[in-house]
């Protein structure tokens, strides 16, 4: 048997590779859900509230179309990912009468338990304000059901993917922390066009909750969060990609050894 000899930039090119989070969806495909997920994500403050501070400024410019291409890029890819939920058995429905998820614990064990996940429906509340709906792209209908059969917005589609891959899969809590994990992780799933999209919807609006204006506010009155505007635009580049984590699981380094172990298999001598 024989191994492939690599060079010292070679080998640093294949480190690189495995512990890039961009590189680190391995048999996912963008807009698929895989099983990858990074199990920890630190956030300093100080950067929540920069980005906190940028989605502030940032201006509400659905027309724009560098704008437009992010966010239909990441309406195409959270449809691939809802799909797949549903052929590996997830059962999604809204939440009807009183919310089931208390804790960030409870959505994880009673979708490991039932199987079944359930999203707060768009129709129930967006935001603090209704002044962006009409022209927000996410606010149109997706050609997807829940289980019940009602109709789902891109955005309904949206929190029960995000729900799924952000909190679920890798165990994040609804706090500031769990909400940068989700993300990070949810990040993974999307090409670099759709990740501009997340960034403002995930990043942006919770950091903005978290470390904005009103974070004390907030903090102190969990029950009457001031959420953040649904504004449609995009965040510098710094706040989308800063503070990415590199750490990634196991299950996420050795298929990145397929190749060699392909490699082998073809040339046992």
């Amino acid at each position: 048997m024989s191994i492939p000899k690599l060079s010292i930039a070679d080998r640093k090119e294949q480190i690189n590779s495995i512990t890039d989070p961009e590189n680190a969806v391995l048999n996912m495909g963008m807009g698929s859900v895989g099983s990858a997920t990074l199990k920890a994500a630190e956030f300093n403050p100080e950067l929540g509230k920069r980005i906190a501070d940028a989605f502030k400024d940032m201006k509400h410019d659905p027309t724009n179309p560098e704008v437009k291409s992010a966010y239909s890029k990441l309406s195409e890819e959270l449809l691939g990912q809802y799909d797949d939920m549903i052929k590996s058995g997830i059962k999604v429905d809204k939440i009807k009468g009183e919310n089931p998820y208390k804790t960030s614990k409870d959505l994880h064990e009673l979708v490991a338990k039932t199987n079944e996940l359930k999203y707060f429906p768009t129709e129930q509340g967006f935001g603090s304000t209704a002044a962006f709906n009409a022209d927000n792209p996410l606010m149109v209908k997706s050609g997807r059901v829940n289980a019940s059969g009602d109709d789902m917005l891109v955005n309904d589609v949206f929190r029960a993917v995000h729900d799924y891959q952000g909190h679920v899969k890798p165990q994040a809590s609804f706090g500031p922390k769990g909400e940068e994990l989700a993300y990070q992780n949810h990040k993974m799933a999307f090409s670099p066009e759709a990740q501009k999209a997340l960034a403002t919807e995930t990043r942006g609006q919770n950091s903005f909750v978290n470390f904005g204006d009103n974070a004390a506010f907030n903090k102190a009155n969990p029950k009457d969060t001031i959420f953040a505007d649904q504004k449609v635009g995009l965040l510098p580049d710094w706040a989308i990609n800063e503070n990415q984590a590199s750490m990634v699981t196991d299950d996420q380094i050795i298929p990145k050894f397929s190749g060699l172990a392909n490699y082998l298999k073809q040339n046992p001598k």
